[in-house]
């Protein structure tokens, strides 16, 4: 039993939402950058050892035959520069950096999710509570990267009703259905097949909120991540050199995403999780059933009260008026890349004219 304040659970506007993750998110800085930091420096320790060693390595001389192409030769010549254990050892630390990121989200979850609740929230806690339930999240998010392989074949592959709603499915997917499996995971205790299930049930009740609110957290993204790392590698071209375009700039990069994913990631997951507590609270009324499941000194059984949420509907076909939102989105993205291909055309022919 835990004592909770219910006074805060209320359905949230996007405003509203974002404010609360920010305050959780800012109260909360070094545990949840800590978190993130702790379980991203040791994939990115290896990768500059993976780094530094393929640098240093002595490539043999080229043993296979000029060809016509100069594309083709200059991929082979590349690919013999490169040890036999690279790409092996990159798919390692590559696996072992997913492994690690499902230590954080389990923390920073658990965290988000206490201190929404009106529960403490300290490293430790964090730390002892993703040492129990990391892994409750691999196979479901690995099923959920299948599902979106799923979903580019049938975009690509599926002759018109393919092409002009499966770019809209695999958006929706990419940036909304498969954050929000892991506080299901995680909270609801949900299976893999389950979890995936859940999360179409509770995100298609707020499709274009929810495609409005992922646009707002890549553009956190590009602010937070994506432009600082793109200027830090201008001005190492720009004021390093030669000598770091290789080697030190690859390491400089490294440092610079872990830093900048260690306070990134904390705030996306924050985001999602409240959303997730939201659509709970608007559609299942939870903010009810656990004023209902507190007793006269404020505490309940919060853990089994998350878990004892109902199983998602069998009927999980999109209806007409999905398959149209999918239709829709899948023409505003492809209007939206003819418009970013326009201006680039545009750019070049007015450079070739000057």
């Amino acid at each position: 039993m835990t004592t909770v304040n219910t006074t805060e659970l209320r359905p949230l506007s996007m405003g509203q939402l974002l404010d609360r993750a920010i305050r959780i998110y800012r109260n909360n800085f070094w545990t949840f950058t800590g978190l993130v930091a702790l379980t991203q420096i040791p994939a990115t320790i290896l990768n500059i050892i993976l780094t530094v060693a393929i640098a240093n390595y002595d490539a043999p001389r080229p043993t296979f035959q000029d060809s016509n192409s100069e594309l083709l030769d200059a991929f082979l010549l590349g690919f013999n520069a490169l040890p036999p254990w690279a790409i092996t050892a990159s798919w390692a630390i590559g696996f072992l950096g997913f492994l690690l990121t499902l230590f954080a989200y389990a923390g920073v979850i658990h965290s988000v999710s206490d201190n929404y609740l009106g529960r403490s929230v300290d490293l430790n806690s964090a730390i002892r509570y993703a040492s129990r339930r990391w892994l409750t999240l691999f196979w479901p998010l690995v099923l959920a990267f299948l599902f979106g392989i799923l979903l580019v074949i049938y975009w690509i592959f599926v002759p018109l009703l393919g092409w002009f709603s499966g770019l809209g499915m695999l958006i929706f997917w990419s940036t909304v259905g498969s954050f929000l499996i892991i506080p299901i995971v995680l909270l609801e205790k949900k299976r893999s097949f389950e979890a995936i299930a859940r999360s179409w049930e509770l995100a298609r009740k707020r499709f274009w909120w929810l495609i409005l609110f992922s646009i707002i957290l890549a553009v956190f993204n590009w602010i937070i991540i994506q432009g600082p790392a793109l200027l830090i590698a201008t001005a190492v071209s720009s004021f390093g050199g030669v000598g770091l375009l290789s080697t030190e700039s690859q390491i400089i990069q490294q440092v610079v995403n872990t830093l900048l994913s260690a306070v990134y990631l904390p705030l996306q997951m924050t985001c999602y999780t409240l959303i997730y507590f939201d659509l709970r609270v608007r559609f299942e009324g939870f903010d009810l059933s656990l004023m209902a499941a507190t007793d006269v000194f404020g505490e309940a059984d919060i853990d089994n009260l998350l878990a004892s949420a109902p199983n998602a509907d069998p009927q999980l076909a999109p209806s007409r008026e999905e398959w149209a939102w999918f239709f829709l989105l899948s023409l505003i993205i492809y209007i939206l890349i003819v418009m970013v291909y326009a201006i680039l055309i545009l750019i070049v022919f007015a450079s070739i004219r000057v």
